[in-house]
């Protein structure tokens, strides 16, 4: 386990170097993969000269929207284990007799009192003066949704919470490791989260609170934050006025920023068996890496790709509501969740949370650009997002 795994330290250096050093001889894959640029558009363009390249890494890599699409819906291609390293399986002896049952514990249907039961806690929080953290309340509200549909307590919500911070990284460990004490730190939360009888054995279980928190916060800040790539977008003040007058705007927003600034902007498949793909074959135990982040913003794919625009959306879905079978009809090629109710819990809880957020017009408190996670290139997530509102 990692957890006693004396040699783990210098495994995680080798790999690192490993990565530094085809970035620093020009590789783009690995610059992404460092995590260190906030601006990758320059990465995207050279590696969509060709369909399907070879990284120094050793992977496969695409950055078009074609092949991307075709490799997501190729058999032989198997995302990688998520969980792999950080602690027991089930098959290892997590706690079985706790397994909850399936059905009727969907979050997706509590995601509405959470956000209400998060947004009230600000003022508390914050002593009522207006400022508060996006970041904060957004994981707050997920986090709310699974406790209430686990059936949690008090001491339980605090338990939940607390394992669920422990595991932040857990998306960007599964393609760039961590520092050794991340990796021990994230080991730890998942240890933790199968702990918890309301996770148990439960794989689908502890992925939405190890990875649909972590997709449904991001979700929420990757809307309202300007990204320096990104060609000028409406301001917040328009967007909030959209969202209150139009019934369906939330979740199109969220569609829009499933493509735009999607919370997986990599995905990394290995093939079970052999397949072509964009003219190469692809062997067994070979890794294929989808830059989702340069494949939803393909010309070829969408107009005006670098404008945030949820209007793309209407013609495609006018009447969805979901915001996941909005983007997918939109051919929106969407993270590779190892299940589909992780996807489904964090668009649902972002387009939740948009709704609610409109009628509080927060905006940004301060002038400096929001602090990111270092080592992130999956997730590109940030420490945080202050904004000011009356919220009392």
């Amino acid at each position: 386990m990692l957890l006693t795994d004396p040699g783990l330290g210098r495994r995680i250096q080798l790999q690192q170097g490993l990565v530094w050093l085809a970035a620093a001889q020009g590789d783009p894959c690995a610059a992404l993969l460092r995590g260190l640029d906030t601006d990758p558009r320059e990465y995207w363009r050279r590696l969509t000269e060709r369909p399907l390249g070879r990284s120094a890494t050793g992977a496969w890599v695409t950055a078009r929207h074609a092949v991307a699409s075709r490799a997501a819906a190729e058999p032989a291609l198997c995302e990688r284990p998520l969980l792999d390293g950080f602690g027991p399986s089930a098959a290892d002896g997590a706690p079985q007799d706790q397994v909850p049952a399936d059905g009727g514990d969907d979050p997706v249907f509590d995601v509405e009192q959470a956000w209400r039961r998060a947004l009230a806690a600000v003022p508390a929080a914050t002593g009522g003066d207006g400022g508060w953290d996006v970041v904060a309340v957004a994981r707050a509200a997920a986090v709310e949704a699974l406790a209430l549909a686990w059936g949690l307590d008090a001491d339980g919500r605090l338990e939940l919470s607390a394992a669920v911070e422990l595991t932040d990284g857990l998306l960007d460990a599964s393609c760039y490791p961590q520092n050794l004490a991340d990796t021990r730190r994230i080991a730890r939360g998942v240890t933790a989260l199968r702990a918890l009888p309301a996770v148990g054995g439960s794989e689908e279980r502890l992925l939405l609170a190890a990875v649909g928190v972590r997709m449904a916060t991001d979700l929420v800040v990757n809307t309202l934050v300007r990204y320096p790539e990104a060609t000028p977008r409406q301001d917040l003040e328009a967007l909030w006025e959209r969202l209150r007058a139009e019934p369906g705007g939330a979740a199109r927003a969220v569609a829009e920023t499933l493509r735009w600034a999607g919370p997986v902007q990599l995905r990394t498949l290995v093939a079970q068996a052999p397949c072509e793909l964009a003219g190469q074959r692809i062997e067994p135990g070979e890794e294929v890496v989808i830059l989702l982040g340069a494949a939803n913003r393909d010309a070829e794919a969408f107009t005006d790709p670098d404008r945030y625009d949820p209007d793309r959306f209407a013609a495609a879905a006018p009447d969805r509501s979901d915001p996941v079978e909005a983007a997918r009809a939109a051919q929106v090629v969407l993270p590779g969740a190892p299940s589909t109710r992780v996807l489904s819990f964090a668009a649902a809880s972002a387009r939740e949370g948009l709704s609610r957020l409109a009628v509080l017009r927060p905006r940004p408190n301060g002038t400096e650009a929001p602090a990111r996670r270092a080592a992130a290139p999956v997730s590109r997530s940030l420490l945080a997002f202050a904004a000011r509102t009356p919220l009392s």
